[in-house]
């Protein structure tokens, strides 16, 4: 399976590049929606994990321009903004999930389930590594990012 992995936050694409290391067979990055439009165009990955808030291009425009030329394409909105307008807005744009950045165990449920062999505890990562690198994340949001509570949005 290839992942592809949106974010403007290079910590950010490093921390869940870890985190979903052995659920994919390569993984690729873009720091922006712009990237990611080109990237997708290229190599049609299995899933996209991406953000909303970023330069050039955002994650809702990016989505809903994949989606327009590949309507089978799965992709994930990984957001800190809890947002009723925003959620529902990912969706329009073609979203399959809207999951909150603290909440990526969802992440690697959904993808897999979606995965033909193996399991969420094979490859090169353990366990107790995942649930160390989503202890860091969820620090790592806290301190640096700060989760957005916009739900009356």
């Amino acid at each position: 399976m290839d992942l592809l992995i949106v974010d403007d936050n290079i910590t950010v694409r490093e921390m869940m590049k870890s985190l979903f290391c052995d659920l994919a067979d390569q993984i690729y990055e873009s720091a922006n929606g712009e990237e990611a439009i080109d990237s997708y165009a290229r190599h049609h990955q299995d899933w996209v994990l991406m953000d909303i808030e970023m330069p050039i291009c955002d994650g809702l425009a990016a989505t809903r321009r994949i989606k327009e030329r590949s309507p089978d394409a799965r992709i994930i909105i990984v957001t800190s903004h809890n947002s009723k307008v925003l959620r529902q807005a990912a969706f329009d744009a073609g979203a399959c999930a809207y999951v909150m950045k603290d909440d990526l165990i969802d992440i690697r449920t959904m993808m897999n389930d979606d995965k033909d062999t193996g399991s969420a505890s094979s490859g090169s990562c353990s366990n107790n590594f995942l649930c160390s690198q989503l202890n860091l994340f969820r620090q790592f949001l806290s301190l640096t990012i700060g989760l957005i509570d916009s739900s009356t949005m």
